[in-house]
């Protein structure tokens, strides 16, 4: 009793589904993090995304992003020191990444992806 066994994890299963709400991405992210990692694919690099948080209400409405229907899920809607990386998920929902780790470097804070990598609103996580 206690024991519950699973099928072995996929590869595929670990890539970032935008689509899926805010919710499902951030225990997706929880479950599979350090290893192996969810990941989304950015400018063709890989990206680990460690940690994440869903945002609530009282943060959707300080967001300047367009969270309507005409910006895409896995859009960039802010990306700023302050804010960190708030992301564009299915349904409305909004996720802010919290750690992330490009191929290849080491755990960073979206401050430090931010400035070394230029990202800015508008781009997408694919």
């Amino acid at each position: 009793d206690g024991i519950v066994y699973c099928s072995k994890i996929k590869k595929e299963a670990l890539k970032i589904n935008w689509q899926d709400t805010a919710r499902a991405i951030a225990n997706r992210i929880r479950a599979f993090s350090l290893k192996p990692g969810a990941y989304c694919l950015w400018k063709d690099i890989r990206i680990k995304l460690l940690k994440a948080d869903i945002l609530t209400a009282d943060e959707k409405g300080s967001n300047p992003g367009d969270i309507g229907g005409k910006t895409e899920s896995g859009t960039v809607v802010r990306a700023d020191k302050k804010a960190g990386i708030v992301v564009k998920c299915g349904k409305k929902s909004l996720i802010r990444i919290d750690t992330l780790q490009p191929e290849g470097k080491r755990a960073m804070p979206p401050a430090d992806f931010i400035n070394g990598y230029r990202l800015k609103a508008g781009e997408r996580f694919e």
